[in-house]
């Protein structure tokens, strides 16, 4: 890894897709390495790296409409420049992040349910058509 291009993201850091499929964004649960056709971002010391995640993810549309490219989508570090999120504070940025954090949780939570429901239908049609 040492002599070639390869950058090494550790968790919690976000990785960012720069060409063909742009704006799939990824928050590192483990550390890991990439290639030039992404970006890494690493948060800074008044910035939580799970709120600027969210943030990220909240204006992924704008990187997919400045996206250019003639044989694939691209984006360049130039296309950061125009994407302008909120500095809150950390103890708003906490809040908002512990926040969207429970939500999603009991998205999972109702996926889960819902994706239980066909098998529920099944057992009571065999249940009184057997």
């Amino acid at each position: 890894m040492k002599n070639s291009s390869t950058k090494y993201l550790e968790a919690g850091d976000i990785i960012i897709s720069a060409r063909g499929t742009v704006g799939a964004l990824a928050q590192l649960k483990i550390p890991m390495t990439f290639n030039q056709s992404c970006y890494g971002i690493k948060s800074k010391a008044n910035l939580l790296s799970s709120y600027l995640y969210f943030a990220l993810k909240f204006e992924i549309e704008q990187f997919k409409l400045n996206a250019y490219g003639t044989i694939f989508d691209s984006i360049t570090t130039k296309t950061f420049d125009l994407i302008k999120i909120p500095l809150p504070s950390i103890d708003i940025q906490k809040q908002m992040v512990a926040q969207i954090e429970a939500i999603e949780t009991k998205m999972a939570e109702l996926e889960k349910e819902i994706a239980a429901i066909p098998q529920k239908k099944e057992l009571v049609l065999k249940k009184y058509l057997n």
